[in-house]
């Protein structure tokens, strides 16, 4: 059991927000910090060089917590955002907060409290959450079940472990360094897999995060660039050396992804995927259903995931 070594004239928790164009939802995510039922933390803002009003939007904020900082570089990337926001951070712990998310009032007491109960060896406390596909009325909550510290487990942790559920001892983020920057999408994964290795993962089953997902069509350049991100990190992580069943994964993830981000080339990973782990007939179905239709394709596993959580 660790202690939370409360001092009145420092926060304990730094909240850090990235943000980029997002002033017509910024609100939302800084409205759902200022109803936390925990009150000693201090809130971030980092503006990723934006070209709407948010500006604007964060002089409606009055509250002392709450600091505006703002890229002069536009478009630096969510992990440069976040990294501005630890070098400033007071806290002792950290909780990431994406600019279209939104928590309930009970978050950071809730992980406040699994940190507390929990040994020191943990550093991440993560939680449940409800994700949003905003415009279809699909709604899919996600219940953590996995603790520990092993590669694979961080693996697991990809699909419900998102910065908006996570509160990090920034003891440990000083060991395992700043996000990566040269990532401009993955930088997350990135993250939890090297603090997986120098320490453990709990969570509390609760959901506290409302993460408010869009059906948007991509760039070429965005397919791309997510594409290119997610194989340096299997590079950077060997993560296509642990076996058929997490390379299948690791394909059938890109593939879902980019089939999500509106682009064929989601049919290719899938194939890999089944080339990998040829035994999962699933994987066949969803490879029939993105050559047809990326856009039945979403809407089909928004179904199905829907009634699995029914």
């Amino acid at each position: 059991m660790s202690a939370l070594h409360e001092d009145k004239g420092c926060p304990l928790v730094s909240v850090i927000i990235p943000t980029y164009n997002n002033a017509h939802v910024l609100p939302r995510a800084i409205r759902s910090v200022l109803a936390q039922t925990y009150s000693n933390w201090e809130l971030i803002v980092v503006d990723d060089g934006s070209s709407d009003n948010t500006a604007e939007v964060m002089g409606q904020f009055e509250d002392p917590r709450i600091r505006y900082i703002r890229h002069d570089n536009p478009g630096m990337g969510p992990g440069a955002a976040r990294n501005t926001g630890l070098r400033l951070a007071q806290g002792d712990y950290v909780a990431f907060l994406d600019s279209d998310d939104e928590w309930l009032p009970e978050k950071l007491e809730a992980q406040l409290g699994v940190f507390k109960r929990a040994s020191e060896r943990v550093g991440v406390v993560y939680c449940g959450v409800l994700r949003v596909y905003d415009g279809t009325g699909f709604r899919r909550t996600h219940i953590p079940r996995v603790r520990g510290m092993a590669l694979q487990d961080a693996l697991a942790l990809e699909v419900g472990c998102t910065p908006s559920t996570t509160m990090v001892r920034r003891a440990y983020l000083s060991q395992v360094g700043l996000f990566d920057e040269s990532l401009m999408t993955g930088e997350d994964l990135d993250m939890w897999l090297r603090l997986a290795r120098v320490c453990y993962f709990d969570f509390t089953e609760h959901v506290l995060v409302i993460k408010h997902e869009m059906d948007k069509e991509s760039s070429r350049s965005r397919v791309q660039r997510v594409v290119a991100d997610r194989e340096r990190l299997w590079r950077k992580h060997g993560l296509l050396s642990l076996g058929r069943t997490l390379t299948g994964r690791q394909y059938a993830l890109l593939g879902h992804t980019l089939i999500f981000e509106g682009s064929r080339t989601g049919a290719l990973y899938l194939l890999k995927a089944i080339m990998a782990v040829p035994w999962k007939a699933w994987l066949w179905g969803f490879l029939m259903l993105s050559i047809v239709s990326p856009a039945l394709y979403r809407r089909t596993v928004l179904r199905l995931k829907q009634l699995l959580n029914a």
